[in-house]
């Protein structure tokens, strides 16, 4: 079963981690500042999940 987002989310991974050449620290430099970025939404699932398991 093939599972789209998964597959988005790899290649987005791969891009940023070819733009950092595979570097680990700036990976997450990078994922840092995109969570910054004004224009970019997060989606936090924290509280739906804490509600599902209750």
């Amino acid at each position: 079963m093939r599972d789209e987002i998964l597959e988005e989310l790899w290649k987005i991974k791969d891009q940023i981690a070819s733009e950092t050449k595979e570097d680990t620290q700036a990976f997450f430099e990078r994922l840092r500042a995109v969570e910054l970025e004004p224009s970019h939404r997060l989606v936090n699932r924290t509280s739906s999940r804490k509600k599902q398991h209750s």
